[in-house]
This record gives C-alpha cells, sequence and structure tokens, in this order.
C-alpha cells in the first residue's frame, strides 16, 4: 500500500489484534485463536517494517516487510482453515 495509507493501516491492525486478544476461545477452537492472533501480529510487524522501509530506503527492511507480510497471509488461510474444520457439523454415519 502507499506509505501515506500505513499509519491507519497499522492502528487497524492494532485495534484487530486487541480484540482477538480479548476473547477467550473455546478449548477446541484455542489453535486456531492463537494462530489467529500470530497472523495479526505479524501483518502489524509487516506494516511497522514496510514503514521503517520507506523512510529509511533500507532494500533490506523492505524485503523483511514483504517476508513477514507472506507469513501472515499464510498464518491467516491456516486459522481460517482451522475454523472451517472445527465448525464444520458432525456428520452421522
Amino acid at each position: 500500500p502507499p506509505v501515506d495509507r500505513l499509519p491507519a493501516l497499522a492502528a487497524r491492525f492494532d485495534a484487530i489484534y486487541r480484540r482477538l486478544a480479548a476473547v477467550t476461545a473455546p478449548a477446541e477452537m484455542a489453535g486456531a485463536h492463537g494462530t489467529l492472533l500470530s497472523a495479526v501480529d505479524l501483518g502489524l510487524q509487516a506494516v511497522r517494517t514496510r514503514t521503517r522501509a520507506a523512510v529509511s530506503g533500507d532494500v533490506k527492511a523492505a524485503w523483511d516487510a514483504s517476508a513477514a507480510a507472506s507469513g501472515a497471509v499464510m498464518l491467516l488461510a491456516q486459522a481460517r482453515q482451522s475454523i472451517a474444520v472445527l465448525s464444520k457439523p458432525p456428520e452421522l454415519k
């Protein structure tokens, strides 16, 4: 995203993290909840690193931000998959 949008994006990630952290997930969803928290935290780290890279012109920081963003997307996909599996009603046999 454009550099001028990064502060608002960081604020959104922070707000989402605080809301998720305030939730106590049921035991069977604890793993998915933890993965979701990790995804949001990594997304926030990606935004902060991207901001630092844009301000300083640090190419390595830009690569680190990209890697963090990619990791956040992967964790989000994993959390969504876990939640989908755990939310399915039992099948009658």
